[in-house]
């Protein structure tokens, strides 16, 4: 019993999760795939001036971005996970928050009267 709660720590436990990081700075580069499912942006940090390349998955802001497409120079907040792809959890404007960014659609509905 205990050789199995360890495997079960092992493999769900802090160790085997990937690193939440958060960047804030402006967009150097945005890319929508060919298929239209995923995006990478490049977004250079504000403090440390490096750049981080990010991938977008979530269908709702691949859809905005098909509406209206990213600029270079927008201020952009993002929270990845830094799994080797560095995998958004949110990216949105800086400015404005959350009725740009991903998930905004399920924020919006909630705070409606």
């Amino acid at each position: 019993m205990t050789a199995t709660f360890g495997l079960f720590v092992a493999m769900f436990g802090p160790a085997a999760q990937a690193d939440e990081c958060k960047v804030l700075g402006s967009l150097s580069k945005f890319e929508l795939a060919a298929d239209g499912k995923s995006a990478q942006a490049v977004v250079r940090n504000t403090k440390t001036g490096e750049d981080t390349m990010l991938t977008i998955t979530d269908e709702l802001t691949i859809n905005r971005f098909k509406n209206k497409p990213m600029e270079p120079g927008n201020e952009i907040r993002a929270h990845f996970e830094k799994d080797g792809k560095n995998t958004c959890n949110l990216f949105e404007h800086a400015v404005g928050g959350h009725d740009r960014g991903v998930g905004s659609e399920y924020f919006n509905a909630k705070n409606k009267s």
